[in-house]
């Protein structure tokens, strides 16, 4: 007589990459479409376009940002390493890379 073999777990539900990171940027723009985060601003270009790249770091973590030239112009200060801000923007992820990417749309220094 065969024996037969039952299976009861679920069968496991495998993404690609692309419908991860889509699954991801969701979460991103349901909680994170408009958010503060306090930090330094580490390793700053500015780049021909007028963009910003920059880090936002603390002691424990950091996060790659951008403030784009439509953003920057209205900046009361140039973006500067070791310059402690509060950004406001929203959290993406940047499918090139599979990195999160925080979009500042201001930045205030907590010395002004």
């Amino acid at each position: 007589m065969e024996q037969i073999a039952l299976n009861w777990s679920p069968e496991p539900h495998y993404f690609s990459v692309s419908e991860l990171a889509n699954a991801l940027r969701g979460v991103f723009t349901e909680y994170f479409q408009d958010i503060w985060v306090a930090g330094e601003i580490s390793g700053v270009k500015l780049y021909p376009s007028g963009h910003y790249y920059f880090t936002l770091k603390d002691e424990s973590a950091q996060i790659q940002c951008v403030c784009f030239k439509q953003s920057a112009r209205y900046l009361k200060f140039k973006p500067q390493d070791g310059v402690a801000v509060l950004a406001r923007g929203r959290v993406d992820l940047y499918d090139a890379r599979g990195q999160l990417d925080r979009k500042s749309t201001r930045l205030n220094s907590s010395h002004t």
